[in-house]
């Protein structure tokens, strides 16, 4: 569910779902990246900058990984250039960072491997 919550000064958060802020989007992703996102990756991203929370099952390749990365790329290319969006919403942050956990094929094969027991 997206933050409902008005920026400091009171007023609503910026939407980066309109066409307004998708054009936004893919303009500080294309400078960032040297690249077009394809545009499945620009609408979560989007939504994901509005405060959806984003789930995505895709196939090996397909560009799960630019998701993490562009949502940095465009919360921190706002955070340095308060111009380019009259009100971020609340929780974007400056010096924002991100851990990302993958498992290894290797740790999800051990993972399907029954347990040992104990003598």
């Amino acid at each position: 569910m997206p933050s409902t919550v008005d920026t400091e000064d009171g007023s609503p958060p910026y939407i980066f779902s309109s066409a307004e802020g998708r054009l936004l989007c893919r303009n500080i992703i294309s400078k960032k990246l040297g690249f077009d996102p394809h545009d499945y990756q620009l609408d979560r991203v989007c939504q994901a900058l509005d405060g959806f929370d984003l789930l995505a099952v895709t196939p090996t390749g397909s560009g799960k990984t630019g998701f993490m990365t562009m949502y940095l790329l465009v919360m921190h290319a706002i955070m340095g250039d308060p111009s380019l969006c009259d009100n971020p919403p609340p929780h974007f942050r400056k010096d924002a960072s991100m851990v990302v956990v993958c498992p290894t094929k290797s740790l999800e094969l051990d993972m399907r491997r029954p347990p040992r027991t104990q003598m």
